[in-house]
């Protein structure tokens, strides 16, 4: 009966060791990885231009976008013109690049999904 409580007496000590010393250790952070971009006029900084291509290979020219302060968020610019402007002054048709679940950008664009490599 003496063994029996000793044995039931160091486990109780080791498990309250181990709750102990986990107490200790310092909780795990996911990364932040930090944007780093050049911005232009109104807060909106130019990726650049890419070839989106949809499953029946059809092709349509996007000029991408980012908004500061919202890092990996996206915005596409159909390329209707030669011009730079950003995605709050074209009258180009524009939306949110989006990013499915295998992790490829596309565009939805006139009904069609163009999938961009950048």
């Amino acid at each position: 009966m003496k063994k029996l409580f000793i044995a039931a007496s160091l486990i109780i000590g080791m498990i309250a060791g181990a709750m102990v010393l986990s107490s200790f250790s310092e909780p795990k952070e996911e990364l932040n990885e930090d944007c780093i971009e050049i911005t232009m006029a109104d807060d909106w900084t130019y990726v650049g231009d890419y070839v989106g291509r949809t499953s029946d290979d059809k092709t349509q020219r996007f000029r991408i976008w980012e908004k500061e302060g919202m890092c990996n968020s996206y915005y596409w610019v159909s390329k209707c013109d030669n011009s730079r402007l950003n995605p709050d002054i074209t009258s180009c048709t524009k939306g949110v690049l989006r990013q499915n679940r295998d992790g490829y950008w596309y565009a939805a664009f006139c009904g069609d999904n163009y999938f961009i490599d950048f």
